[in-house]
């Protein structure tokens, strides 16, 4: 997956997620959540290749 990928996929779940209607937009939200999104798209991912 690239860094494109897992950055599209991650704001998704995000956005889906019942978090985003309690936060900012993702653009907006700090970089260390945006980075905890890539990981759980990552591993999501990950655990669908095993």
């Amino acid at each position: 997956m690239t860094d494109d990928e897992i950055e599209r996929k991650a704001k998704a779940e995000y956005e889906a997620s019942a978090e985003s209607g309690l936060q900012l937009p993702w653009a907006e939200i700090p970089e260390t959540r945006r980075a905890m999104w890539r990981e759980i798209v990552q591993g999501n991912a990950g655990a669908a290749e095993d």
